[in-house]
Formats: C-alpha cells, sequence, structure tokens
C-alpha cells in the first residue's frame, strides 16, 4: 500500500498548499509559520483562548496550505489508521496471527496489555528511519495507552467495535498534536511565563484539538463508518481535513 493513497490530492491539485513562487509550486512560503507562532506565543503569555485559535488558524491556512494539505501532510497517519484498523479487528476476531506482531508463538496467552500495545504500535507503523514512521508509532502506542489508562482491565486482544473506533479517534488526536508540536510547539513552550503554565497551555491546545477531532470523528463517521483498512484511512483522511477547516475558518 502507497504512503500516500490516490484519494489523497497530490501536489498541483487545487488544494496545492501556498508557496513561495518557486517552480512547480512545492516551495514552502518564507517564514510560513511566523504567525502561527505569534498567535501561540501570545496564547502562551496570556493564556487567552482566542489567541490560541488565531494561532492554529495561522498554522492551519498558512503554515500548511489549508486544510487540504494539513490532510496531503498527515496523509501517512490517515494510511497507519486503517492499518491500526485492520491489527484490532484482526486480534479481535482471532484472524490476526500474533506472530506478525513479532511474538515467538501464535498465543498472546500471558502476555500483558503494556506489551501487547508496544507489538501493535510497531506493527502498524514499523520504524523505517524516518520521522513520520516513529511520529504515527507514537501516536499509535498513546492512542491504546489512552484506553489502558481509562481501562486498566481492557483485554487489548479482544476490543469491542466501539473501542476500536474511540483509539482510531485517539490516534488521529496524537497525530495531529504531535504533528503540531513539532512545527511550533517551541512557541508556546518558550514564551509561557513559567514550566507549569507551559503545561497548562499545551494541555489546552491539546483539549481544543481533542474537541476538533471528536466532532469531525462523529459526523464523518455517520455517513461513512469504517469497514476495512481502505475505508478507515478516508475517514481519517476527511476527519483531519474538516478538523483543520475549523483551524483555518476561525474568526473572533
Amino acid at each position: 500500500m502507497p504512503l500516500v493513497p490516490p484519494w489523497v490530492p497530490q501536489p498541483g491539485e487545487k488544494d496545492q498548499p501556498a508557496n513561495g513562487g518557486g517552480a512547480g509550486g512545492d516551495t514552502a512560503p518564507a517564514a510560513r509559520f511566523g504567525n502561527a507562532r505569534r498567535g501561540l506565543g501570545e496564547f502562551a503569555r496570556s493564556a487567552d483562548s482566542s489567541a490560541l485559535r488565531r494561532g492554529l488558524s495561522h498554522y492551519a491556512s498558512r503554515g500548511l496550505g489549508g486544510a487540504g494539505g494539513a490532510a496531503r501532510r498527515l496523509g501517512g497517519a490517515a494510511v497507519r489508521s486503517g492499518a491500526l484498523f485492520n491489527a484490532l479487528g484482526g486480534l479481535s476476531a482471532g484472524t490476526l496471527d500474533p506472530t506478525k506482531l513479532g511474538f515467538d508463538t501464535a498465543s498472546l496467552e500471558g502476555r500483558s496489555a503494556r506489551e501487547i500495545i508496544d507489538r501493535v504500535a510497531r506493527f502498524v507503523s514499523p520504524s523505517d528511519g524516518s520521522q513520520d514512521a516513529e511520529s504515527s508509532q507514537r501516536a499509535v502506542n498513546a492512542a491504546l495507552s489512552d484506553l489502558l489508562e481509562q481501562d486498566p482491565e481492557v483485554d487489548v486482544s479482544s476490543l469491542t467495535r466501539e473501542q476500536i473506533d474511540w483509539v482510531l479517534e485517539r490516534h488521529i488526536v496524537h497525530e495531529i498534536v504531535q504533528r503540531i508540536e513539532l512545527d511550533v510547539g517551541k512557541s508556546i513552550v518558550q514564551k509561557a511565563p513559567s514550566p507549569g503554565a507551559a503545561i497548562e497551555r499545551m494541555k489546552e491546545m491539546r483539549e481544543y484539538v481533542e474537541e476538533s477531532v471528536s466532532a469531525a470523528f462523529r459526523e464523518n463517521r455517520q455517513t461513512n463508518a469504517p469497514v476495512d483498512s481502505s475505508s478507515t484511512a478516508r475517514l481519517s483522511s476527511s476527519v483531519i481535513r474538516d478538523t483543520f477547516t475549523v483551524f483555518e475558518e476561525y474568526v473572533e
């Protein structure tokens, strides 16, 4: 399966991110994160939620070239969301051989939830030295860890459909949060008046992402409930696009 599936808009199409005028339209605009960093820096100093939304609006529109650009940049995350659906569904149905996760036997008996989570994360997003793969691996691990934190007795190898959907949603949350933190998160950390304030501001940013992703996931799932890896990837791409549309269209 290609890293970026054919249904994700390709460079040169109408959703092409803004560029600096380079040949082929693939040159990022100069200082494209500047306004986003200023807005998030103001949020860090003042805790003003409108500054947070303004900063993320600039991040989505100029920094990533709009919601379409964000969906392209996170296209690999959408594909791995499909792989996550297949892995969790296969474990629950008993159709995924545990040896494919790297275990030495076809039985998960005696394996801890933590060990299964780690193996699923590596299976869904194998380490290949790329930042994208490493980020997705952390996102998958974090999403399943969230489920374990919510229910310490959960059987990760036998999740219900409702639990799988919840994990898929959390995976997209973590993918988006990690991308924001990587691109412009330093502005929050550096401009906050104290380390404690920085932690609190990052928490508020994550909560805003969570709210936006949750709303987009609910809306898209009504008309595009995932049934396999391809439909799950399409759903995730739509959720990413809609989430960044909310960011982009913020008006004070």
